[in-house]
């Protein structure tokens, strides 16, 4: 597991042996899911959320926060998915403490 990010105990993560499409995962304790980033035409599109086989489904308000902290944040995601799938780099994690809980996404 690589955290690209920390909210309160909600990690966002690669999975090291995934690469494409761009998969982000989301886990809190023993819950969790899977983010897939749709691009059309070279731009976000969407984010589809699948379940993780085996776990138990992540809570609908984590859910939103994933797909906040993905869109707030993409063009960091897509640098960290660059370095670590194509170039091998090394990914530190970055703890967000800013609240999101007011924002909503649509």
């Amino acid at each position: 597991m690589i955290t690209l990010f920390n909210y309160y105990d909600l990690k966002i993560h690669f999975l090291i042996e995934d690469d494409t499409p761009l998969h982000v995962y989301a886990n809190r304790e023993d819950k969790s899911c899977m983010g897939v980033i749709k691009f059309k035409d070279g731009l976000f599109e969407s984010i589809e959320i699948e379940e993780c086989a085996g776990q138990e489904k992540l809570e609908e308000l984590d859910v939103n926060r994933m797909k906040l902290l993905i869109v707030n944040n993409l063009d960091e995601v897509i640098k960290r998915w660059i370095d670590f799938y194509v170039f091998n780099r090394p990914i530190k994690p970055e703890m967000i403490t800013e609240r999101i809980e007011d924002a909503h996404f649509s």
